[in-house]
């Protein structure tokens, strides 16, 4: 049986810049087949690149530009998928508590 994946932020970014759990994650998705993450995750993971790279520095430019390079080969190979929900509204309390309850 296939088992979906999900990934949040953190942990799309611990799959395309070294940090700590970053060789955990990235053994993970190797073992694994099927992961998706939301276009809320994507966005939020290369506003953190950008952060990382003109306001704290701890990104060079080449370390930039090859972690968002890399996310987008995982999501354009298909072996991370963009899913959303057509119906779901963020101000849906129903969306906040099956959150909760997860």
């Amino acid at each position: 049986m296939i088992k979906p994946h999900f990934l949040d932020t953190s942990a799309l970014l611990k799959l395309v810049v070294t940090e700590d759990g970053s060789d955990r994650i990235r053994q993970y998705i190797d073992r694994e087949t099927v992961f998706f993450t939301g276009s809320i995750c994507v966005a939020e993971a290369l506003g953190v690149l950008k952060t990382k790279h003109f306001y704290k520095k701890d990104l060079s430019d080449e370390g930039y530009f090859r972690a968002s390079h890399l996310l987008f080969v995982y999501l354009r190979t298909g072996k991370v998928r963009i899913t959303e929900e057509k119906d779901l509204s963020l101000s849906d309390q129903r969306v906040f508590f099956k959150t909760e309850a997860l």
